[in-house]
């Protein structure tokens, strides 16, 4: 019935009617309620300047002039180290080029959310890596923001980030076709249009090349690489992505779930191309990645198809096996075998808690698959997993790998991830 429902409270006044309004007259313009508790009537409000201009707003036909963005250019070119920023609305948008133009143009790195991967070439000398919003210290994401002036967020999507309230002190210029109604953020200037309409005319903008440094910017990637490539464990989790990079091409597309093993895919696995990374955020729904897998190979069936899962999100799919094997689509799906709902006891052991209720009692994932129909195979070591990573690729057809992984794996690289 309604867009949103708030309830109002005398500190919280101005947010609220402010983003009611935003949201009511954004497209698409429709009702929001507001909820006014009758003890708060007699409070007074408390209300607060912000200094923020009104938006910046283009049709998605050029713009008459580069005047029309004379705020946005000012700010741009005031700034030394801005870092850009791209949401999953860039993304939706094809924005690729337009982005990559722009970025090159400024000579600053480009950082991007898990949902827009693909918006932006991560093999591109730009590139500094995933933005979650961890907003932690010694965090790969703080090499990065901590060292900026300024973020240009293009196409970002609150949904897309850790439920933490936002903690950047960097001032922000929020472009993407919608408002910033959600105001997570407190955006300096706004600018609301098409993404590669924005794009297009800010390349051609007098805009001075920025002083950061693409030595800089390398360092910050093989940082990633070396830290999070150290393991002493038999099938190390950074093997098993490495591996299945190496045997994808390019254009092959990889649907990852959720679980403890993502977090490092998100940093370790190069993408290259759009529309071939999907992955599930915002409510991070477990047993997304077999069903994304299955519409990736219907919607792309001359692509090669990779899934990636842990076995407490299989357990909740195991249906869809049967599925793939009855419509006889030929994918690999790497199950990552570590007898636990691995995110879920890391976070109980950094709370000090016994682990409880996260323990799994698996089936021979590589029978299974047999029974299905399908090629199943088991891997425990590095080597393991080399040759039969090797043969599933080979086979092109239906094929289940198991990889087996030390429960204790996780924890330290998730501190560098997310704080």
């Amino acid at each position: 019935i309604t867009k949103a429902s708030f309830t109002i409270t005398s500190e919280s006044t101005q947010e609220i009617m402010s983003k009611a309004f935003k949201l009511a007259s954004e497209e698409r313009p429709g009702p929001v309620h507001l909820d006014f508790p009758k003890d708060e009537a007699d409070r007074e409000a408390v209300f607060r300047s912000t200094g923020f201009a009104e938006p910046i707003r283009l049709s998605h036909q050029e713009p008459k002039s580069l005047s029309e963005l004379d705020p946005l250019v000012k700010r741009i070119e005031r700034s030394r180290m801005p870092v850009l920023i791209s949401g999953i609305e860039s993304k939706r948008a094809g924005a690729h080029a337009e982005l990559t133009a722009f970025a090159e143009k400024l000579g600053c790195p480009v950082m991007v959310s898990a949902k827009s991967r693909g918006s932006f070439d991560e093999s591109h000398p730009l590139y500094a890596g995933i933005f979650l919003g961890s907003f932690s210290k010694d965090t790969f994401e703080d090499d990065v923001i901590s060292k900026s002036d300024l973020l240009i967020l293009v196409g970002l999507d609150p949904v897309e980030l850790l439920p933490k309230p936002w903690a950047i002190d960097r001032p922000i210029i929020h472009m993407g076709p919608c408002a910033d109604v959600d105001c997570i953020y407190s955006a300096e200037i706004e600018a609301v249009g098409d993404i590669r309409t924005l794009m297009n005319t800010l390349v051609h903008a007098e805009l001075s090349r920025k002083a950061w440094d693409p030595a800089t910017i390398e360092g910050y990637r093989d940082n990633i690489r070396e830290r999070l490539s150290k393991s002493e464990d038999a099938l190390p989790l950074h093997h098993i992505i490495q591996c299945t990079r190496r045997h994808l091409p390019p254009d092959g597309v990889l649907c990852v779930d959720i679980g403890a093993f993502n977090s490092m895919v998100q940093y370790l696995w190069q993408v290259r191309q759009p529309n071939t990374y999907f992955t599930t955020k915002g409510l991070s729904t477990m047993a997304f990645a077999l069903p994304a897998a299955i519409g990736a190979k219907l919607a792309l069936p001359d692509k090669q198809v990779v899934c990636f899962i842990g076995d407490g999100s299989l357990l909740m799919c195991l249906h869809d096996l049967s599925l793939c094997a009855r419509l006889g689509l030929p994918m690999v799906i790497v199950v990552f075998s570590d007898e636990a709902l691995g995110l879920i006891k890391v976070k109980q052991q950094q709370k000090g808690m016994r682990p409880l209720g996260i323990g799994l009692k698996n089936p021979d994932w590589p029978a299974l698959m047999r029974a299905f129909g399908g090629k199943g195979f088991r891997a425990e070591t590095a080597a393991e997993l080399d040759q039969v990573m090797e043969a599933a690729f080979a086979d092109g057809g239906l094929c289940l790998i198991e990889a087996v992984l030390d429960p204790e794996t996780y924890g330290d690289h998730l501190e560098l991830i997310r704080g």
